[in-house]
């Protein structure tokens, strides 16, 4: 799953990721469909831990939504 773009005020956004990042885990769940990214979110609350990949390197970040 690529980010293509962010909701205002985007709590993953203000957590450093950007549009173009390719989205490999949430909180260590493989991340291969639309279908496995929505349910890793609804399967977690409020804090997410998501690697992705930007240009070929592996990143990391905490992302805390504040629903």
């Amino acid at each position: 799953v690529i980010i293509e773009d962010f909701a205002p005020g985007s709590d993953a956004r203000r957590a450093g990721l950007e549009i173009g990042d390719f989205i490999l885990q949430i909180n260590r769940k493989k991340i291969n469909s639309v279908a496995s990214y929505k349910k890793a979110l609804k399967a977690s609350k409020r804090l997410f831990v998501i690697v992705v990949n930007r240009k070929g390197t592996e990143k990391s970040y905490v992302v805390k939504v504040d629903r």
